[in-house]
């Protein structure tokens, strides 16, 4: 059980290698391995994107392809 709301636990975390895809989630840049339409990959875990996070989430993630 915890005792932190994902705010307060999400300005904890360094908003350069977290951000937050759906009401429910937070995710860690490295950990992403694919997109596929409004799901995220970690490996064999598949997350949803919310659909009121899917235009900064994507925004993001092409703004750090970017920087490679």
């Amino acid at each position: 059980m915890a005792y932190l709301t994902l705010k307060s636990l999400e300005s904890q975390l360094p908003p350069t290698e977290f951000i937050k895809v759906h009401q429910s989630y937070l995710v860690n840049f490295s950990r992403i391995t694919a997109i596929e339409g409004n799901e995220l990959r970690l490996g064999q875990k598949v997350l949803p994107i919310g659909r009121n996070y899917k235009d900064p989430v994507m925004t993001i993630i092409q703004q750090r392809l970017l920087k490679r």
